[in-house]
């Protein structure tokens, strides 16, 4: 598959499955064997990835994604991409404080034949708990 075309199926995982919850795309975009590059939190498959989309939309309702930047090569993305919505569900162990939070991640993912094979994310973990107001409890494991 060219880079362009990688581009665009990854787009589409971020606008249209994730930021949209155009769930009948999962099948389309998502390999049936997925994996969560890192993380045991999520099975694998298309049933990790659709507990994953529904964790992050059930804490972010009114969540809108923008993709900043795509860079491929091969068969892998990478993918900047920005989040905007108000916390109204448990995300990374914070309860819901009802605050508008702007967040950026890099996400790295490979596609084969059309579809993501695997998926790995870096978001700005500091940035997001600065702007729910949890900083204070995770700081005594830095220190």
């Amino acid at each position: 598959m060219a880079l362009e075309d990688n581009k665009r199926v990854v787009r589409r995982f971020f606008e249209e499955l994730a930021g949209e919850s155009h769930w009948a795309l999962l099948e389309e975009l998502v390999a049936s064997d997925a994996v969560h590059v890192g993380s045991t939190r999520w099975p694998p498959g298309r049933e990790g990835f659709r507990q994953h989309l529904i964790w992050f939309r059930n804490a972010y309702p009114d969540m809108h994604l923008t993709v900043d930047d795509l860079i491929a090569e091969g068969d892998r993305v990478i993918a900047f991409w920005t989040m905007r919505g108000t916390h109204q569900g448990e995300f990374f162990g914070v309860q819901p404080t009802g605050r508008h939070v702007v967040f950026s991640a890099i996400s790295r993912l490979r596609v084969l034949n059309g579809q993501v094979y695997e998926y790995e994310v870096r978001p700005d973990h500091l940035g997001i708990l600065l702007q729910l107001g949890s900083l204070g409890r995770y700081t005594d494991q830095f220190v």
